[in-house]
């Protein structure tokens, strides 16, 4: 018996031969299967974008006539949507984490409320509502609130006088041509509760209604003494909504009765060398329960009018009405019983007989104001170059009274307690209402 054996050159050429030939006979038969081939209706998809995101394009000041990556300024907004999310509910809410600002609290005799400082200046004078400078003093809220804009650096040529380290325009809700109505609850811990409703509807098809409600109550977690009331209603109506010709009218009403707490004394002159707070008990209040108040009413009108004069000229108009009211007394801790000079043991070791002092302060402050704004803004072209410009006008009358409410009428008086265990509930007699 013999085996053949076939090299392996030999049959790897053969089957390479196999293959082309097969390959070769095969492709008449794909080309006539191509030439039959079905056509598939063509399907069009469309979608729209769910979440806009937290970044701002443009802002709402017609002074800016250029999207903000093309205005070479620091500007920071905050929309509607990110102060949501991060559940603030007043504007120092919203200011506490934004670069470049800090907070004060009355310091120098100045009135209690919102007292931002944009790198290193105060800009409580310098805070505006949809483009018109606002005097209320107090504490803003954010439930009518689509955005809050801050400008970084010296900004008088937008907003006049002041604006020496930047300002900040809260932007309103304004009625749109659709029918919506959000509403949100909220209940935590020390029966702190919260109640938000937006509802917007379309009457016609160039005008809207839009009204926006507040409820807020409760005390702050971990401060016993320190309680939450305050609400608010916003209201608005728009014509001509997608025309030439717009009327936005619009009232804001918003009242606060908090209890102010101004924390714990920390500078200690008998003990000059401690550099870091002392740590008492967060549920510790160095006010004065039942006596310290703090009362802010705020009342503002406003009338807008805008027409396209054509695609490239518009002119608008505003008229505002305001009125503010903010009174308050409340307990200023300090350790000035300590001095430099003591020989109390207690203030110069902060042991657990330490004492600190209560001290008064009071005022009562009213404002009211009348602003009218008319601007000028388009853009032309001077061959292929675009040019856009804004002019304008502002009428502005503003009356303002201030008074200590202490002077000449006394108050609950200086008082020293135990900085470890104050006690609160003392008898402090009747409560100064001014």
């Amino acid at each position: 018996m013999s085996q053949h054996r076939q090299p392996v050159t030999q049959a790897f050429s053969q089957g390479m031969l196999y293959a082309a030939i097969g390959g070769a006979l095969a492709l008449p038969t794909l080309a006539v299967a191509q030439d039959q081939a079905v056509e598939l209706p063509s399907i069009s998809v469309q979608g729209a974008e769910q979440f806009d995101g937290y970044q701002a394009k443009k802002i709402s000041s017609e002074k800016f006539t250029a999207p903000l990556l093309d205005t070479p300024r620091t500007v920071d907004i905050i929309p509607e949507q990110l102060i949501k999310d991060r559940g603030a509910t007043s504007l120092q809410d919203v200011l506490r984490s934004t670069p470049g600002v800090t907070l004060g609290s009355g310091e120098g005799g100045t009135p209690t409320g919102d007292r931002p400082f944009i790198r290193g200046y105060e800009a409580s004078t310098d805070i505006f509502v949809d483009g018109l400078r606002d005097y209320a003093r107090g504490s803003h809220e954010t439930f009518n609130l689509e955005a809050v804009e801050v400008i970084k650096g010296p900004s008088s040529a937008y907003t006049g006088r002041g604006g020496t380290g930047g300002s900040l325009n809260l932007e309103t809700k304004k009625p749109k041509l659709q029918n919506f109505f959000e509403g949100s609850a909220g209940y935590g811990t020390h029966n702190q509760y919260r109640l938000l409703a937006d509802g917007n509807y379309v009457f016609t098809d160039s005008a809207a209604f839009r009204l926006n409600l507040m409820r807020m109550g409760g005390k702050v977690p971990g401060r016993d003494d320190v309680k939450i009331d305050r609400w608010g209603i916003a209201p608005t109506i728009a014509f001509g909504l997608g025309t030439p010709t717009r009327v936005t009218l619009s009232y804001s009403h918003i009242e606060n009765n908090d209890t102010p707490d101004m924390g714990y004394p920390f500078k200690n002159a008998a003990n000059p060398d401690r550099v870091t707070p002392l740590e008492p008990d967060r549920k510790n209040f160095y006010g004065r329960e039942g006596i310290d108040y703090r009362k802010n009413h705020f009342d503002t009108a406003t009338a807008k009018i805008e027409h396209d004069l054509n695609d490239q000229l518009s002119v608008q108009n505003t008229t505002r009405y305001g009125t503010t009211r903010n009174e308050y007394l409340f307990t200023r801790p300090s350790f000035d019983n300590c001095t430099a000079t003591t020989t109390n043991v207690a203030c110069r070791t902060e042991n657990a007989d330490l004492q600190f002092t209560r001290k008064d302060r009071a005022r009562f402050r009213t404002t009211n104001s009348l602003i009218n704004q008319t601007e000028l803004f388009g853009e032309a072209f001077t061959g292929s170059v675009k040019h856009n410009f804004i002019a304008g006008v502002e009428f502005g009358k503003e009356d303002v009274y201030s008074r200590d409410t202490l002077e000449g009428q006394g108050g609950p008086g200086d008082s020293i307690d135990s900085f470890w265990n104050p006690n609160p509930n003392q008898n402090w007699g009747g409560r100064n209402l001014a």
